[in-house]
């Protein structure tokens, strides 16, 4: 792994934490209940997202219902769980369009 950069220097380098979130994920029910007046989808959602035996699921607490569960079918995928979620540089799409961010040699 490279030098470890802190946060007040990566953002001195134009580093900063990135929303990449092209759609977002709602309850159905939330979306059709009556939100308060000045309340967004995103302070009325009460999702929690886990890791299942079988892949990742997103439940609605206000309505105790499942959301999405994603079946992930046995295969690894890289995850990223740092503060800049930026695969620390290292994701490569490679030649057949596989975006990954793991190095020759790592199984």
């Amino acid at each position: 792994m490279g030098k470890v950069l802190w946060i007040s220097e990566k953002r001195k380098r134009g580093y900063a934490p990135k929303d990449v979130i092209t759609e977002f994920i709602r309850c159905p029910d939330c979306e059709r209940d009556d939100k308060p007046d000045g309340e967004s989808p995103r302070t009325w959602g009460r999702l929690e997202v886990g890791v299942t035996t079988i892949g990742l699921q997103v439940w609605c607490t206000r309505h105790d219902r499942n959301v999405i569960h994603v079946d992930y079918q046995h295969r690894d995928y890289p995850a990223d769980e740092t503060y800049y979620g930026d695969f620390g540089g290292t994701m490569q799409r490679r030649k057949d369009g596989v975006v990954s961010n793991r190095k020759q040699g790592d199984n």
